[in-house]
């Protein structure tokens, strides 16, 4: 995928959030139930830190909610770092961050930035990528973002990412009225279709408004995973009506 189209994507989603990041918030104010497992693998990892302060990487953060659940569970115990391009969703992010002890948020465009200027460098003793990378266009893209996670985590240490499978087959019959025909559309948006990549979509969201969403498949998941020089340890579906709408998957170093 070429830059202009990256970078025209990019700003469908940028838009997006400035226009309605308050109402969109609003709707993101439950935590996810595989976090719960996410942090419990944490603690298995260094049960001889407890008590310690955790260093711990929120990637395109949001409006904080994942701040939020550490505050309810760890207030004192968690030295927190939130990345997003959205600044209105990062002051919604400021409000959740209040009851920690230590928390820093970050504006960062990782399509219009280089990567490694875009994320902390850290080290974290956990990264998260939660509703995250289906918003970056370009494969190589998600590769290099994935890759540059992965070098921020440090030793003993556990990146977790969290896919959205709304593309999955047993979740068509759901969000088929959502779905755009990005393809037909992309003249609109000053870009060629002829760059767009399989799984590319832009899903309806409340009225007329649209973001740009890909679906990595099981497929494209073990590509972007490949080489990492993690271990992954764990592999699994959580979250929505029938728990398995994202595919978590937990690597340690």
């Amino acid at each position: 995928m070429d830059t202009p189209t990256r970078k025209a994507l990019n700003a469908i989603n940028l838009a997006f959030y400035a226009r309605h990041a308050e109402a969109f918030s609003d709707t993101r104010e439950h935590p996810w139930p595989g976090w719960d497992r996410v942090l419990a693998r944490f603690a298995e990892r260094a049960p001889e830190a407890a008590g310690a302060v955790s260093r711990v990487l929120d990637f395109a953060c949001g409006n904080g909610r994942f701040a939020g659940h550490l505050a309810d569970r760890h207030p004192t115990a968690i030295d927190y770092c939130g990345v997003d391009a959205s600044a209105p969703l990062l002051r919604e992010a400021q409000k959740r961050c209040q009851p920690l002890a230590r928390a820093k948020l970050v504006e960062a465009d990782w399509v219009l930035e280089a990567t490694a200027n875009a994320i902390p460098t850290g080290p974290f003793d956990l990264v998260v990528a939660f509703g995250a990378l289906h918003h970056v266009p370009g494969f190589e893209a998600r590769r290099e973002i994935v890759r540059a996670l992965a070098e921020r985590v440090a030793p003993g240490g556990l990146l977790a990412i969290a896919f959205w499978r709304f593309g999955a087959p047993e979740h068509a019959e759901r969000f088929a009225v959502r779905m755009a025909p990005l393809r037909e559309t992309a003249p609109c948006y000053g870009f060629d279709p002829g760059d767009l990549e399989a799984g590319d979509h832009l899903l309806r969201w409340g009225d007329a408004s649209h973001r740009y969403c890909h679906y990595s498949d099981d497929t494209e998941i073990e590509a972007l995973l490949a080489g990492l020089a993690l271990e992954r340890v764990d592999s699994f579906l959580a979250d929505g009506r029938g728990g398995n709408l994202n595919r978590y998957e937990l690597l340690a170093a």
